[in-house]
């Protein structure tokens, strides 16, 4: 009997087989919850006319995403953006939390954690 021939022989069994070994490394590997950290670049969103930022502010947050390590393994910092919304905003200082509710990630991801929890911004005129 040649090669092709004992390839080809059974190849129905062979190719379902394959088929479920597939399907179970993936069960495997993806079902499993992993947590990974990430570095978020932080960004501010329409500064109103004649203020300017008094001090400076971090350039990213820390955040820990849980979910399925295939998921998980596809997902990088730059697909992510968190933008602080500074529009209506007048002098003086203003406090940015929950930022766990407005980083867009893929079903089945979650944020865990976040760090800073908390950014502060003081605006002023710009003289």
């Amino acid at each position: 009997m040649t090669i092709p021939e004992r390839l080809t022989r059974n190849l129905l069994v062979k190719v379902l087989a394959l088929l479920l070994a597939c399907a179970l490394w993936f069960y495997v590997t993806g079902g499993r919850v992993a947590e990974k950290e990430l570095t978020v670049p932080l960004a501010v969103k329409d500064l109103p006319a004649g203020f300017v930022v008094a001090e400076s502010y971090p350039a990213t947050i820390m955040v820990s995403v849980v979910g399925p390590r295939l998921l998980l393994s596809q997902l990088r910092s730059e697909q992510l953006r968190l933008e602080l919304e500074l529009q209506g905003l007048r002098e003086g200082t203003a406090l940015f939390t929950g930022f766990e509710h407005k980083i867009q990630l893929p079903v089945g991801l979650h944020i865990t954690r976040v760090s800073p929890a908390t950014i502060e911004l003081r605006l002023i005129r710009n003289r």
